[in-house]
């Protein structure tokens, strides 16, 4: 039941959700790691720039990892949030970018 941990995790794009438009706007997609896991990434969209995503597309995220009993969320995965903890990143994977 951990939480405010920085982690970094690649995986695969299992379903993108809606946005959550309640308060600061946040991209939010269920990413499955190769462990099997899911994670929700919870990316703002106010301060970091928001992706553009399909399900299968493969993503690399660095943000700030908190357990529940789905698994998990990332947040934070922009820059200067936690001064704690390194800055967070989310990208599409070189492989995809290159296609």
């Amino acid at each position: 039941h951990l939480r405010d941990i920085f982690m970094i995790a690649d995986g695969i794009i299992a379903e993108i959700l809606p946005d959550d438009e309640t308060g600061t706007p946040h991209q939010r997609f269920i990413l499955l790691t190769p462990e099997p896991q899911t994670l929700l990434i919870v990316n703002n969209i106010e301060q970091g720039q928001p992706l553009d995503i399909r399900v299968g597309d493969k993503i690399h995220v660095e943000g700030t990892y908190v357990w529940n009993k789905y698994g998990g969320l990332i947040h934070e995965t922009h820059l200067g949030v936690n001064k704690r903890q390194p800055d967070g990143l989310i990208a599409k994977k070189i492989e995809e970018i290159n296609k």
